[in-house]
């Protein structure tokens, strides 16, 4: 999604992706923005656009000193992904629970955080766990 819309504008558009696993440590997360927001050359850029919602506080306090700095009134980066915050309650509602994986997060888990299992630890081989409930629930 974020490829698609730097490719519709009709401005130059530079991506820069963080690894995925920063999710898991909001102040590590917001340090690193904040140190990428400062190594913005003034000049360089007309805005700033942080393709993050408050994703647990990770945006809170970030400032841009020469350079606006557009930062989406949203809980979490899915309900940009979604579209609305109205999609995502409806999500929310009709499918409690739910666990999102997009395209973007499945091409950075080679970092931080690697994993992404089929539990709830992050830190799981994928395929053991396959094995282990193969064993237990059959193929």
């Amino acid at each position: 999604m974020v490829y698609f819309c730097a490719a519709q504008s009709p401005h130059v558009v530079d991506v820069e992706m963080l690894p995925l696993g920063l999710h898991a440590d909001a102040d590590d997360l917001r340090a690193r923005l904040q140190a990428r927001i400062d190594a913005t050359s003034e000049g360089e850029y007309d805005a700033l656009l942080l393709a993050y919602g408050l994703c647990g506080k990770s945006t809170a306090g970030l400032i841009a000193r020469d350079i606006p700095l557009v930062i989406p009134r949203a809980h979490d980066c899915i309900t940009l992904f979604l579209g609305s915050r109205d999609r995502y309650q409806d999500q929310f509602v009709s499918c409690p629970g739910t666990y999102w994986y997009v395209l973007d997060y499945m091409e950075r888990r080679e970092s931080i955080g690697t994993a992404l299992s089929v539990g709830s630890d992050t830190g799981t081989d994928i395929s053991a766990v396959f094995e282990e409930y193969v064993q237990k629930y059959g193929q």
